[in-house]
């Protein structure tokens, strides 16, 4: 894809679009992976769904865009920014 290493299906990333009930255990479940990531090192690149960022960051993010966290190894990665596609 974009030459990143090797891509894995991760459930905690997939859209629940249309599955309100499916929201909050894919939100635990992103959180959880996000503070077991490691807090230093080489960055990782994780790509989701829209509806999925905007509900884990509480801010509207644009399609095709993404959002930058600094992990800190809590349940609280801190947002960065926002990334706006061209």
């Amino acid at each position: 894809m974009i030459n990143q290493g090797p891509v894995e299906p991760l459930p905690a990333l997939n859209s629940f679009y249309a599955r309100a009930k499916a929201r909050e255990i894919t939100l635990a479940a992103l959180l959880a992976l996000l503070t077991g990531l490691p807090t230093t090192g080489a960055p990782v690149v994780l790509v989701t769904h829209q509806v999925t960022i905007d509900a884990f960051t509480n801010e509207g993010t644009a399609s095709g865009g993404g959002s930058l966290f600094a992990l800190n190894g809590s349940g609280e990665p801190r947002l960065l920014g926002s990334i706006k596609p061209d």
